[in-house]
């Protein structure tokens, strides 16, 4: 149906698919990082494109519970690299 592909209905599963990934993000505790993601926001906002991104470019796999934990220490790694 035309509704169901409208730009309007996009944006709504597009904000659903973020609160989801947001709702993950609020319970990241990877070991070995110690504070790093809870304390710094411009670190979760990057895990929080990238886990989105990833998403919609996947969609047949798009976002699990628990995503977030496998990307974190990659993120974690690049930035610490970077330094």
């Amino acid at each position: 149906s035309s509704v169901e592909n409208s730009s309007w209905a996009q944006y709504h599963r597009d904000q659903d698919l973020l609160e989801e990934v947001k709702k993950d993000l609020d319970r990241l505790f990877p070991r070995g990082c110690g504070d790093y993601f809870t304390e710094n926001l411009q670190i979760r906002q990057k895990l929080q494109n990238v886990l989105f991104l990833w998403s919609k470019l996947h969609p047949g796999t798009s976002y699990r519970q628990g995503m977030h934990e496998l990307a974190a220490p990659f993120l974690y790694l690049l930035e610490a690299e970077s330094l």
